[in-house]
């Protein structure tokens, strides 16, 4: 592995989140429902471990490959929701959660 390149190994839970949000994505964009499932699996990655958590760049990565339109401006969303929830949690947003 790289120097500063950290395994992305996430867990059955957020995986399954991140399925969810995948198959809504590809149905419907920009609906009740679908931001509902990307704030679950945002919920579900900010409890998860810095190496069960998506960086921003691994989460483009996905979407993009899954074929989801503007796959960077949904990841910035969801590191924004990230350091949201750090914020509110008082953590050091740029330690932590600069994914």
């Amino acid at each position: 592995m790289q120097e500063g390149v950290r395994k992305y190994v996430p867990s059955v839970d957020l995986q399954e989140k991140l399925n969810q949000l995948l198959v809504v994505l590809k149905t419907s964009y920009d609906t009740p429902q679908q931001w509902e499932v990307f704030y679950q699996f945002v919920a579900k990655a900010y409890m998860a471990s810095e190496e069960q958590r998506p960086s921003v760049s691994k989460l483009t990565d996905i979407l993009r490959e899954a074929g989801i339109p503007k796959p960077g401006s949904l990841a910035v969303l969801y590191a924004h929701r990230l350091y949201i929830l750090a914020v509110h949690a008082t953590m050091p947003i740029y330690k932590i959660f600069n994914p």
